[in-house]
């Protein structure tokens, strides 16, 4: 079963054995250190593909400024992290913008228990943290939360291509070893996710690149994808 997030003005506590605690309180201004800028905008851009109304999911939803942009445009939001620590960073940026919080989920996706479904599904940066076989179980599981027909939303690192792999691959591999010591993170090769889906049916709709610092090389991107009905 699932944990909810106690109402608007309550406080959990960070727990302890929460591998991300520290990740947490680092986690925007790493990212946008790490990568110029460009996962913060991959992530904004998703904005544009989100209606009011509609009713968004997002897996592994972090420190939560996309969940947060979604609600802004008047999307009904669900959050969904097993980490009690970036659940609180989120619930701190919904106070300070004077929103109310959306709907929040502490708890494993392995171990969810969810019969509802949504009409968009959100994982950025998410996928990414698992291994091959595991990614094939978890697909399985995240495609049961989305309407037929509906749009899954990622921002993630771009395949590996072109001259440069090399230099992309030390780029990806330095902090993944990082991320494996403190977060238990697999390690692997970075996926190809629209070519990974359309196995599954999904419809590869949209693609956009985005440059590190903006006018570097275009290691990370969106991308929108359709269930099919």
């Amino acid at each position: 079963m699932y944990k909810k997030e106690p109402k608007h003005g309550s406080h959990l506590p960070i727990l302890s054995k929460d591998p991300y605690r520290f990740l947490a309180a680092i986690y925007r201004g790493a990212a946008w250190l790490y990568s110029g800028g460009a996962i913060g905008r991959g992530k904004a851009y998703q904005t544009r593909h989100i209606n009011a109304g509609d009713r968004v999911c997002f897996i592994g939803v972090g420190p939560g400024e996309d969940a947060l942009r979604a609600t802004m445009v008047g999307a009904r939001v669900t959050v969904i992290d097993r980490s009690e620590a970036m659940l609180h960073k989120l619930r701190h940026r919904f106070h300070r913008a004077g929103l109310p919080l959306p709907e929040v989920i502490c708890a494993d996706i392995w171990n969810l228990k969810a019969s509802a479904t949504w009409d968009v599904l959100v994982t950025n940066y998410f996928l990414n943290i698992f291994e091959l076989r595991r990614l094939t179980e978890l697909f399985e599981k995240l495609e049961t939360l989305l309407i037929p027909g509906g749009l899954w939303l990622i921002a993630d690192f771009a395949p590996f291509r072109g001259p440069g792999h090399l230099l992309q691959k030390l780029y990806w591999y330095l902090p993944l070893q990082i991320a494996h010591r403190v977060t238990g993170e697999e390690v692997h090769p970075i996926y190809d996710y629209s070519a990974l889906l359309a196995k599954r049916g999904y419809q590869l709709e949209c693609v956009e690149l985005w440059r590190i610092a903006g006018q570097g090389p275009a290691w990370y991107r969106s991308l929108r994808l359709r269930k099919p009905f």
